[in-house]
C-alpha cells in the first residue's frame, strides 16, 4: 500500500488525511489553530458555551453531545416565546358553598338548615350554567343533604306522631 492510502499506518504521512473525519471532529482550520480566511479573526472553539441569550426568532441553542444543555433564562423564553398567556383563574360560586354548608349544618342546626340547602343548591346552579363558574359538585352535593335532611325530619315527625297517638290511646283505654 502506498501512503496516504486508507489502510496506511498510524504515524505515516498521509494516514490522517484519508481517514473520514468523525462527525463531531472540530474543522481542520480549528485544529491547526489558523482561521479559514487569511485576515479574518479565528473560529471560536468548538463546542464553546452556548450563549442562553438569543435575538427574537432564534432557535435554542443546543449542548455538545455528552453534556446537558443549560435552562434557559427567563429573558429568553420572554424574547423567543412570548410573554406568557394570562391565567385567569375560575372563582367558586358563592351559593354553592353556603348550600353545602347548610347541607352539612343540619347536624348541628336540624332542619332549619335543609331548605336553605335545597333553595341555594338549585341558584346556584342556575348561576354556573349561566356564568360558567366552578361549585357544580358542591351545589349538588348541597341539594341532596338538604333533601336527605328534610325527608329525615318528615319521617322523624311521623314517627313522633304514631307514637305520641299510641301513647295516647293506650293511656285513654286504661282509664
Amino acid at each position: 500500500m502506498s501512503a496516504g492510502s486508507f489502510g496506511a499506518e498510524p504515524g505515516q504521512p498521509g494516514a490522517q488525511d484519508q481517514l473520514p473525519p468523525r462527525p463531531f471532529d472540530p474543522p481542520p482550520s480549528a485544529r491547526s489553530g489558523r482561521s479559514a480566511q487569511p485576515g479574518q479573526p479565528p473560529p471560536p472553539p468548538p463546542y464553546a458555551a452556548p450563549s442562553v441569550h438569543a435575538q427574537p426568532g432564534q432557535l435554542p441553542p443546543y449542548a455538545p453531545p455528552g453534556q446537558a444543555s443549560q435552562p434557559l433564562s427567563e429573558q429568553f423564553r420572554r424574547d423567543y416565546y412570548g410573554a406568557p398567556a394570562a391565567v385567569v383563574p375560575r372563582h367558586t360560586n358563592s351559593l354553592a358553598i353556603a348550600a353545602l354548608c347548610c347541607g352539612i349544618g343540619q347536624v348541628a342546626v336540624g332542619p332549619l338548615a335543609g331548605a336553605p340547602a335545597i333553595i341555594l343548591g338549585i341558584m346556584s346552579l342556575k348561576q354556573i350554567r349561566e356564568s360558567g363558574e366552578d361549585g357544580h359538585g358542591m351545589a349538588v352535593a348541597g341539594i341532596t343533604l338538604g333533601v336527605i335532611g328534610v325527608i329525615l325530619t318528615i319521617l322523624a315527625i311521623i314517627f313522633a306522631i304514631v307514637v305520641f297517638d299510641n301513647v295516647a290511646s293506650g293511656l285513654s283505654t286504661r282509664g
